[in-house]
């Protein structure tokens, strides 16, 4: 039943409490309850203000100096009134909305689609009405007084009821009867059947009518129906009734505007009063507003106070006169003392505490035992008896107090160094032996063994013997020994046997092995990784556990297994305790008091308790308050309101929510957690770490469906009904639908062109690759037609170099035989010059022989022909472009052509070198060649 529903919880805790009346509880004084003070500095405006109302929407309306105040429990708004005028007083109709009265003036606020407010006037009058004192709507008609007349607006028309000449001291509408007192006479007008039901002498101004009692001002409580009057003695002296109100609670809120507030119960008993020395900011209240929470708002002349009614706790504190952090408690001789840091604290009245002279300084607990109240301090050991207060111990700290088990007339005391007993009658104290370490933690388990928690070192366990007063069979148990598993706190004892806080969870000891073990059966409602500080049996075995600064409480089921006190329950007390020194004693089933780092809170188990069960199922409605789109230079506030159709531009894609969550409780508690889900992104969204700010932005968002989701949560519920607000950022026009669909037929135009042009391509490709082949068969013919080509070149070549190899052959043979010839014709002609006459005619005749056959020979003529032939006739052309060329001419340039020697060419022409120069100069000037032309170039080119 760990996670056990309100429900089941309320079915239990009901019966648990009618199992609880038959005990006896004690007398506590009541403390007060948490006020909350909102200053002008606060809000920023007039301090003065006249009347409080809640809007539909949960949020807090305050009539002010200035105008109308609106209030989400994080932010105050401000709306203004025509010509400046005050908002006096306030009123709201069934549906919620917000009426306004002032001077000569009656309105409504009128709420923006953008979340902001403003007022609108409903009556344009052309005669002046005065100060308007009170607006009361009903389902029919609206109701307007004025100091002086009664009015009823309805069909947009303001209609006198009454004239009041002598002037109204008292006016309400409740249940469509008009309660209104003027000259000492009370009347009932029935607005339904228009006329006067009853009138009543009443000498007091009637402030209010409550369950048919007329409440004066002076704090008589008359029936309607008898006149009996009720005794008024629980009013302060000189308390003057301004404003009264029946609360949820059935308790009855009076206020005053000179002493501040007096709460009673249903039977007209007080239960608190509460001014400006118990923390008001004033004692003149101008009204009293109880919210839908059942927490009461305050206006005052100088602000507005909030006070938490809706809750079990009361706080004692430096209201009630106590000073200091709480450390410890006690009923004695029908009085609760309190011990603080600063001393002892003892109920004077109501709510009201003294000091208890003498103890200044550190308290750690007291022991009340008859008629002594012992008081353990850090000076040592008090005793309190008949009034007089006595220190019996001044040797050491005195920590702890504890009975012994079977030994009446002993009490054991745990100090800094060792323990010691005390015999309370004769006052005497006297040190336990063999035993001094600092005992801040003692219990004693069902075997009648003392535990000592020693928080830096471990557990002792002992026994110990009363006639040698002294400590003997020490056990020592410590993580740095293995034989304890976690660092252990406190002991405590219980139903269940001794219990030990530690890491994790709660220990018990094993006497068979040793060992400590895990209660698994408590432990499972714990956290983890946190140390338990303490654990406290209450009443009917309930278990009371403080860890990490946060109380949790068992109740125990037939079955021996625990439900869980709802957690929202006890949570405004977290983060309050006195870390290291928590306090917690649970007196019977409806007191239980509580040290804070203020003094002491009372927790009332039965006050209120089914009204917050059932209020954490009514869940709160997170508002909207603002939604703000912003573009790089504007923005714009869009409709508060949640609308699906609500589109923007693609520009104003940056977003932040304002939102609320019109609860107020404990508002430092309230958080929020969010999510913006993309309608686009199919993945599930997470929602964000719980957190205080009430706002938050988004920025850059693409186009898309978009819905913001946010929740929150306070100690009275786990978390609201999350709201929802939808939105779309539009796409630009480049991407929008239409676009896509022009998009669409440019890409298949695109793609029919591409295809086209592929088509095209391939047909093109194919046809170049005809051509391509077409032009390979040609490269294939031509390079066959050119390998012909070239083998018959080749040939020519070959024939070319065959034919130089004849003609120089020629040409060696003719130089040869020259060569040979002059030779011979020398010889002859030495030979000549001689030889007789006769024989040297002869010898001359062979000269002449020789001389001929070397100017003609058929030799030149095959030298002639083989040239033409293998120099595509170039005689041949030579003759015909120059024919005045001699024979001898044409042979010098057949030898340059063949690029001989200038000796060569000498030897073959058979004349010397310079003749050769001079036949080559003789040869340029009749082929016409300047001096730049090269003659074997130009030879070259025939």
């Amino acid at each position: 039943m760990r996670n056990c529903p309100e429900k089941v919880y309320l079915l239990v805790f009901t019966v648990w409490t009618i199992c609880c009346s038959s005990v006896h509880a004690q007398n506590f004084p009541v403390g007060l309850p948490e006020i909350k003070n909102y200053t002008s500095k606060d809000y920023q405006w007039h301090p003065k203000n006249f009347q409080i109302v809640q809007g539909n929407n949960d949020l807090i309306y305050i009539g002010n100096s200035y105008g109308i105040l609106q209030f989400d429990g994080k932010m105050w708004r401000k709306i203004l009134l025509p010509n400046g005028l005050d908002g006096h007083t306030l009123d709201t109709d069934p549906n919620g909305e917000i009426f306004v009265g002032s001077f000569n003036e009656f309105g409504q606020l009128i709420h923006e689609k953008t979340g902001a407010i403003s007022y609108q006037s409903l009556i344009d009058l052309k005669e002046s009405i005065g100060e308007i004192i009170g607006i009361w709507n009903t389902e029919f008609e609206t109701i307007i007084a004025t100091q002086t007349a009664i009015y009823q607006y309805k069909d947009h028309s303001l209609d006198l009821l009454f004239n009041i000449p002598k002037g109204l001291t008292f006016v309400e509408v409740k249940n469509r009867s008009l309660y209104y007192q003027s000259d000492e006479v009370l009347t009932v007008f029935d607005l339904g059947n228009q006329q006067v039901n009853k009138q009543l002498k009443q000498e007091q101004i009637v402030i209010g009518i409550i369950r048919n009692y007329i409440i004066t001002q002076n704090g008589d409580f008359i029936s309607l129906s008898s006149g009996s009057k009720e005794s008024t003695n629980y009013l302060p002296p000189e308390f003057e009734i301004s404003k009264v109100v029946d609360l949820q609670s059935r308790h009855i809120a009076l206020a005053s505007q000179n002493q501040g507030l007096v709460i009673l119960d249903e039977n007209l008993k007080f239960i608190h009063h509460i001014n400006s020395q118990h923390g008001l900011l004033s004692d003149n209240i101008f009204d009293l507003h109880e919210d839908r929470e059942g927490n009461l708002w305050l206006a005052l002349d100088n602000g507005i106070s909030y006070i938490t009614l809706n809750t079990p706790f009361t706080h004692y504190g430096i209201s009630n006169g106590i000073r200091g952090m709480g450390y410890a408690s006690a009923v004695h001789d029908s009085r609760l003392y309190l011990g603080t840091s600063q001393g002892v604290f003892v109920h004077k009245s109501q709510s009201e505490f003294e000091p208890l002279k003498g103890t200044e300084g550190q308290i750690y607990e007291f022991k009340s035992m008859d008629d002594q109240l012992f008081i353990a301090h850090e000076e040592g050991l008090f005793v309190l008896e008949n009034g007089i207060l006595e220190l019996i111990f001044d040797q050491y700290k005195v920590w702890t107090i504890k009975t012994i088990p079977n030994q009446k007339g002993l009490l054991l005391i745990g100090t800094e160094h060792g323990l010691y007993l005390i015999e309370p009658d004769s006052k005497k104290v006297n040190p336990l032996k063999s035993f001094d370490e600092s005992s801040r933690v003692v219990a004693f388990d069902g075997d009648q063994h003392l535990w000592v928690c020693h928080g830096n070192k471990g557990l002792f366990r002992m026994s110990l013997d009363f006639e040698k007063m002294k400590v003997q069979n020490i056990e020592f148990y410590s993580e740095k020994d293995g034989n304890l598993p976690t660092y252990i706190s406190f002991a405590s004892q219980s139903k269940k046997g001794l219990l030990f806080s530690g890491e994790n969870g709660i220990y018990q000891f094993d006497p068979s092995n040793k060992t400590f073990q895990l209660n698994q059966e408590i432990s499972s409602f714990l956290k983890h990784n946190f140390y338990v500080d303490k654990i406290i049996e209450g009443t009917f075995q309930s278990l009371w556990i403080i860890q990490d600064n946060k109380i949790t409480k068992l109740d125990p089921l037939d079955n021996g297994s625990y439900t869980l006190l709802p957690e929202n329950i006890i949570t405004e007390l977290n983060g309050n305790l006195v870390g290291s020194y928590e306090y917690l004693h649970v007196y019977d089933s409806n007191n239980v008091v509580i040290g804070t780092q203020e003094g002491f809170a009372h927790f009332n188990v039965n006050a209120n308790i089914n009204y917050r069960i059932n209020n954490q199922n009514n869940k709160k409605q997170t508002l909207i308050r603002e939604v703000k789109f912003e573009q790089t230079d504007s923005s714009w506030l869009a409709p508060t309101k949640a609308s699906p159709s609500l589109s923007l531009s693609h520009n104003f894609n940056n977003v932040t929510f304002t939102y609320a969550s019109g609860y107020y409780q404990s508002r430092e508690q309230i958080k929020f957690s969010f999510y913006l889900e993309n309608k686009n992104d199919k993945s599930q969204p997470n929602w964000s770490d719980w957190h205080e700010s009430n706002q938050n932005s988004f920025k850059n968002l693409v186009p898309g469906k978009y819905v913001f989701h946010v929740r929150s949560r306070g100690d009275l519920f786990k978390y609201s009904e999350h709201t929802s607000y939808p939105f779309i950022i539009q796409s630009p026009w480049y991407a929008t639908r239409l676009s896509g669909i022009l998009y669409t037929l440019i890409i298949i135009f695109i793609g029919v062109l591409i295809y086209k042009v592929r088509v095209a391509k391939i047909k093109q490709e194919k046809q170049e690759a005809l051509l391509k082949k077409d032009e390979e068969l040609e490269q294939q013919k031509l390079l066959a037609e050119t390998e012909k080509i070239k083998l018959i070149n080749d040939r020519l070549k070959e024939k070319v170099l065959l034919k130089n190899k004849e003609l120089g052959s020629v040409a060696l043979e003719i130089t040869k035989k020259n060569e040979f010839l002059s030779q011979l014709k020398k010889g002859l002609t030495q030979i000549a010059s001689s030889v007789a006459k006769d024989a040297e005619q002869k010898i001359k005749r062979s000269i002449r022989s020789i001389d001929q056959n070397m100017r003609s020979d058929n030799n030149w003529e095959r030298f002639e022909m083989y040239f033409d032939e293998s120099h595509q006739d170039f005689i041949k052309k030579l003759k015909e472009k120059q024919p005045d060329l001699t024979k001898s001419s044409i042979n010098l340039c057949a030898f340059i052509k063949l690029d001989l020697s200038t000796k060569e060419i000498a030897s073959l022409m058979n004349i010397s070198v310079s003749g050769v120069e001079k036949r080559r100069y003789r040869l340029r000037k009749k082929l016409n060649l300047n001096s730049d032309t090269n003659l074997q170039a130009f030879l070259e080119s025939i």
